[in-house]
């Protein structure tokens, strides 16, 4: 009985131990980024009624302090905001999409564009309904 090493070749060639494993090894790092292990997430209602919104300067540091404004609600009601760059004549810049996820009981906001993810301490997520 022949080994699954000794089955596995390529046209009449049979494949080494080493080249396969370091087939294998390529194979599996071209594998693309995931987002976080957790679920979809809403902010939860806050108790007091802040006028700024808690995630902006937040999303201000991600961006390499870019000015960032954000609408009450952002966050509240759906699990992504999308920051549109400022229109300055032609642009050719692209939005920046962020994700807030609840992963093992604590926010998580993802920056999409640049896969950066952070743990938001002190923030109440819920799970996002679809």
């Amino acid at each position: 009985m022949t080994s699954l090493l000794q089955k596995c070749a390529i046209g009449k060639r049979p494949i080494k131990p080493l080249r396969l494993l370091i087939i294998c090894g390529l194979l599996g790092g071209c594998q693309h980024p995931s987002a976080p292990t957790g679920v979809p997430a809403i902010l939860a209602p806050a108790e007091d009624n802040e006028t700024t919104h808690p995630f902006s300067d937040i999303i201000s540091f991600m961006l390499n302090g870019a000015s960032v404004t954000l609408a009450a609600d952002a966050f509240y009601n759906n699990h992504e905001v999308i920051i549109e760059p400022p229109k300055l004549g032609r642009s050719f810049e692209r939005p920046d999409h962020f994700r807030l996820w609840l992963v093992d009981g604590h926010c998580q906001l993802e920056h999409v564009e640049s896969k950066r993810q952070l743990v938001i301490a002190g923030a109440s997520c819920l799970p996002a309904t679809p």
